[in-house]
């Protein structure tokens, strides 16, 4: 059995010529154009400018918040801001 096939139609262009439908075009502008180049530039600076933005908006937030410790954190605080100014005189010798 035998598949029916349309028949081909031809298209033709303003001038009665035919028109090539699937052969090649002629671009209105060369390939690697100024255009294109600064499309590309901007797709690979994407990245690295999302990045700045999370970074400049975390810095703000650390800048605009104090912490206050709570809890257990609290206490570590409290320990290591006592530590510091007096040493613990315990444990092994470690001189020079």
């Amino acid at each position: 059995m035998s598949v029916p096939t349309s028949p081909k139609v031809e298209a033709t262009g303003p001038d009665g010529a035919p028109a090539a439908i699937d052969g090649p075009t002629t671009p209105t502008e060369p390939h690697g154009s100024e255009q294109d180049e600064r499309g590309r530039r901007w797709l690979e600076a994407l990245p690295a400018l999302a990045a700045s933005v999370v970074l400049l908006a975390a810095g703000a937030a650390l800048l605009a918040t104090t912490w206050h410790p709570v809890g257990d954190y609290a206490i570590a605080e409290i320990i290591v801001r006592h530590s510091f100014p007096h040493p613990p005189l315990f444990g092994p010798y470690s001189g020079g």
